[in-house]
């Protein structure tokens, strides 16, 4: 009996043991859910977050910019920058149902912060956003603020050398003992179409900055170096919208009257034209030889004929406006510059030296890459004919055009062309060529390149 005794006595104790147990592991369920609901607030909230700061990371650098583009343009980078940031969801000065500010936008035209603070030709974007939170309203959290920076510039590298943009069938071609010498420069050709860059001669050689293809290249493809990228993003014409000049045409319109009787036969010496645009039109091909060019837009309306170049062309400040093609004969000089971005008068086509029209475009009955003089017409821009040479520094900017480089040469005097070209195509005929980035070179230029440096 007094073992039995002694065994119930036992079994009470090991029950009141583990109902003690059982009450510590209730206050330990209870203590660690705490900390797990804890844990998934924080996670849930600091995922939201994370997403909202890639989010406003987007938007400021997109802002940065916009602001950095309209700095390059002249125009208020604090206003493009602010209007860039709104376009996509914040606006500065955005308030809540309770009208506490959630969205404050800064567009500093010159960093105020960073590596950068200080220095011109740069912008800075900061994009604060306040966002609610959910779990962490538990622990006296009801938002956590979200910001961003970035900072931008146009002091790049041109976005691209030499651009055609038609978009079907072959738009580059390189013929015979072609030489296209663009070490530092980027070619783009946005044809979608297989043989969108022809290799016809495997005797030459593209030597660029890098070669991207929306299609792809055929023929002597190993003439490239580096090779071509083919299958690339489409990225569309650089200066799309950014030039809005005046039609001008058809002849004899307002704009543009009959200044000047001129044809095949007429040559000019001197055109003076410090200030304004200087207007010449013609049913036919209009001819200048040893022509020494003022400061100036120079108009050339003969949509059905060609301007003939010979002799020694020389100008500074000079943009050629095309609504016709264009033809430089055997043994002509060309010494030409564009009008600077800092130059304190202003012209229209800062850095542009060729104009072409948008309907400056070749005839459909027009093959590509045609030669000699038999072959020039509207839309057709020809240079480089019997080994021509000089100095060209200015942009090209003949969205429609075909321009041809045509006739052998060397490295050492051929055309030494500081320029960025885009196009409608581009053929190079067993000429030698070297092409050095305008935009690079020269302070301003119309294709800058915008690039995020913070």
């Amino acid at each position: 009996m007094v073992v039995q005794n002694h065994a119930i006595h036992g079994r009470g104790d090991t029950m009141k043991k583990l109902g003690g147990e059982s009450g510590q592991t209730l206050v330990m369920v209870a203590l660690s859910m705490a900390v797990l609901l804890g844990f998934a607030a924080f996670a849930t909230d600091i995922g939201v977050m994370l997403h909202e700061k890639r989010l406003v990371q987007s938007a400021t650098d997109s802002a940065a910019i916009a602001s950095a583009l309209a700095l390059s343009q002249g125009t208020d980078p604090v206003t493009a920058g602010k209007t860039d940031a709104a376009a996509n969801g914040f606006t500065n000065g955005a308030t809540d149902s309770d009208g506490n500010t959630t969205t404050t936008v800064s567009i500093y035209s010159t960093p105020i912060d960073g590596h950068f603070a200080g220095q011109s030709g740069y912008t800075e974007a900061v994009i604060t956003q306040q966002m609610p939170v959910f779990f962490m309203r538990i622990f006296g959290r009801d938002f956590m603020n979200v910001s961003a920076k970035a900072v931008a510039t146009d002091k790049g590298v041109g976005a691209c050398c030499l651009c055609t943009l038609k978009t079907t069938g072959t738009t580059m071609q390189f013929q015979g003992s072609f030489h296209t010498i663009a070490p530092l420069c980027p070619v783009m050709n946005e044809s979608s179409d297989p043989c969108a860059a022809n290799f016809k001669g495997g005797a030459g050689n593209l030597t660029s900055g890098g070669f991207s293809i929306v299609g792809g290249d055929c023929g002597q493809t190993g003439d490239s170096t580096p090779a071509a990228v083919t299958n690339a993003l489409y990225t569309g014409d650089p200066l799309a919208g950014q030039l809005t000049p005046p039609p001008y045409s058809p002849i004899g319109s307002t704009n543009c009257p009959l200044t000047t009787s001129v044809g095949n036969s007429t040559s000019q010496t001197t055109i003076a034209n410090p200030t304004g645009t200087v207007c010449y039109s013609s049913n036919g091909n209009i001819q200048l030889t040893n022509v020494t060019l003022s400061a100036g837009t120079y108009v050339f309306n003969n949509p059905s004929g060609t301007l003939v170049l010979s002799g020694n062309i020389s100008g500074s400040g000079v943009t050629l406006y095309l609504l016709g093609g264009m033809n430089e004969l055997s043994g002509t000089t060309l010494n030409l510059s564009a009008p600077l971005n800092t130059d304190t008068q202003t012209y229209a086509y800062n850095g542009i030296l060729i104009y072409g029209a948008a309907s400056d475009a070749p005839l459909s009955t027009a093959k590509l890459c045609p030669t000699g003089t038999a072959n020039a017409g509207p839309g057709i821009i020809q240079l480089n004919l019997g080994n021509s040479s000089g100095n060209f520094s200015g942009e090209i900017y003949a969205p429609s055009s075909d321009m041809v480089f045509q006739d052998s040469g060397s490295d050492s005097n051929g055309p030494d062309l500081v320029t960025d070209m885009v196009i409608g195509t581009f053929c190079d005929e067993t000429a030698d060529i070297n092409i050095t980035s305008y935009a690079k070179t020269v302070n301003g230029g119309r294709f800058p390149k915008i690039s995020l440096v913070e």
